[in-house]
């Protein structure tokens, strides 16, 4: 056996507790600690502190002690998240092992989507339209206001933010990402946020108009792209097939082109794959997609956006 394939054999990953990755691998969470994944065994290693802690949470629970990690990698082959480990700690251990980046393939693991993990994504749209629906936004508020509510209601429930709210209005709301500030809402708001149940996160927008309001009708009209574009989605699909969709639609109903894609993947992450970029070859079956059409105009903002998922039939996840 050369040295290539008798390193190959003697693989481990190592990913740490600050790496939502963590938790897909054991469905737990914990500080200070991190495992080690070989072929058909798990090892987590806690700081001394939450050892008896993580023996109730875990099936083979080991120390994290000073030597421990160059034990552990001494001439071996070291699968790393690069995406989420600093660099000093892949020198230190490409001082005795050597390194690849499995940040790929974890990624497009966890593209595919059982249906408990749809399960929960789900009720976290339900939960955050909600929440969102149940706020009492006026005229005279101010967008800190409303975001405010948002979270209040949020943590009264027992859930946490999947990301810091989006909460804006007249002027604001042609920003794609932005701050809530003490602003009056005028017309309309528009609220883009989502939570996590049980680490997996959600991700919708959803428009208030406080009355009458010509703005309605370009909401519409981006709704009615919506539904278009999850009209001719199908599992068969990569990433650049929806992006070439929602060029096509927008065209056919006279919407402007976004500075931003179409949607992107959701799981544990509120970003991760399938990527919708126009050069993407991720595959989209089995996936959850947030679909987001939107248009920016010279004096304001409307966008819809919701969670789908792509199955032999693919389903908005709200209804």
């Amino acid at each position: 056996m050369d040295s290539k394939k008798a390193l190959k054999k003697q693989r481990i990953d190592i990913i740490f507790s600050d790496d939502p990755n963590f938790f897909y691998i054991t469905k737990k969470n914990i500080d200070g600690a991190f495992l080690v994944k070989r072929k058909k065994r798990i090892d987590v290693f806690v700081v001394k502190m939450n050892y008896e802690v993580a023996k109730k949470l875990f099936r083979n629970v080991r120390l994290w002690e000073k030597e421990t990690i160059k034990r552990l990698v001494h001439k071996k082959l070291v699968g790393l998240n690069y995406q989420n480990i600093s660099a000093k700690i892949i020198k230190e251990i490409e001082k005795y092992g050597k390194t690849i980046d499995i940040s790929k393939e974890l990624l497009e693991k966890r593209a595919n989507k059982n249906r408990f993990e749809v399960s929960l994504i789900k009720k976290g749209v339900r939960e955050t339209l909600d929440i969102i629906h149940s706020i009492d936004a006026k005229e005279g508020m101010s967008e800190k206001d409303v975001e405010k509510q948002l979270l209040i209601e949020t943590y009264e429930r027992g859930l946490e933010p999947a990301f810091h709210p989006i909460v804006a209005t007249h002027g604001t709301s042609k920003f794609p990402h932005y701050r809530a500030s003490n602003k009056k809402i005028n017309g309309h708001v528009l609220i883009d946020y989502g939570v996590k149940v049980k680490g997996y996160a959600s991700d919708v927008t959803e428009m208030i108009f406080l009355k009458k309001n010509s703005i309605e009708k370009i909401y519409n009209k981006v709704k009615e792209a919506f539904y278009e574009i999850v009209d001719r989605i199908d599992s068969s699909m990569k990433g650049k097939d929806i992006d070439k969709i929602y060029k096509e639609v927008f065209k056919s109903l006279k919407l402007k082109p976004m500075p931003h894609l179409i949607g992107h993947g959701v799981g544990l992450e509120v970003h991760e794959k399938p990527s919708l970029a126009p050069n993407s070859n991720d595959k989209v079956k089995n996936s959850v997609l947030a679909i987001e059409p939107a248009q920016y105009l010279s004096r304001y903002g409307v966008r819809f956006e919701r969670e789908i998922f792509v199955g032999k039939k693919v389903k908005v996840l709200q209804e």
